[in-house]
């Protein structure tokens, strides 16, 4: 198992509470697998990633997305690590269950028109460039219809129509492994019993508007 640091920023912006018929905005950033006392660098620009390593990786990104939707996602981060600072500042590194990346990059997509200001993906590589972990965004090459985004007042007016009072409700973006799709997730508090809250949630495909299923779901404050 992997633990991922997110920012405090990000704890603040993530998700943002509907309100009236304002456009919702959502925000989502990528998060960071915890590496102890090892804090690998951020790549600043495609070309912190060394050759022939970068082309690989860029070509993979290319040919899942297509030229288009390729050139509206822009590199805003992630991890370059190195694997001998790595075993040295953290020794426990050689029992990590889970195989390290060379490259964890974090590509940014911003459609404020929908009311998503932005939406951080991140993939994993080796150092060859070859994908550890695929990027969590739709393979939009095969699938050109998941390059559009229906908006967030459209997403929130069909939580509404399914009894979600979107006034107390927050929405955020996130992606679909299994149907490899995005999907809008309102989740509304429904009733507190210390220390646990209970939620009931709305997952709405964020491409086409359909509602994928409404559940229930509990926390521990």
């Amino acid at each position: 198992m992997r633990f991922f640091l997110l920012s405090a920023v990000l704890l603040t912006v993530a998700i943002q509470c509907v309100t009236g018929e304002e456009q919702p905005k959502v925000h989502k950033h990528a998060g960071f697998p915890y590496m102890g006392a090892y804090d690998p660098p951020a790549p600043t620009n495609w070309a912190s990633i060394p050759e022939p390593a970068r082309s690989k990786i860029i070509g993979h990104l290319k040919k899942r997305f297509g030229v288009e939707f390729y050139n509206k996602l822009t590199l805003v981060g992630g991890q370059i690590v190195d694997f001998k600072a790595l075993r040295e500042q953290e020794p426990n590194s050689k029992n990590y269950k889970w195989e390290v990346h060379a490259y964890r990059l974090h590509l940014r997509l911003s459609l404020p028109e929908d009311g998503i200001e932005f939406y951080d993906a991140s993939i994993e590589c080796k150092s060859d460039g070859s994908v550890i972990e695929e990027i969590d965004l739709p393979e939009t090459a095969k699938h050109p219809d998941r390059a559009k985004f229906i908006s967030t007042s459209k997403a929130s007016r069909i939580a509404g129509d399914k009894g979600f009072d979107t006034s107390k409700s927050d929405v955020e973006l996130g992606y679909n492994t299994d149907l490899g799709i995005c999907v809008f997730i309102f989740s509304q508090m429904t009733r507190q019993d210390y220390p646990m809250l209970y939620f009931k949630r709305v997952d709405i495909d964020a491409h086409t508007g359909k509602v994928l299923k409404i559940y229930e779901t509990e926390a521990i404050q």
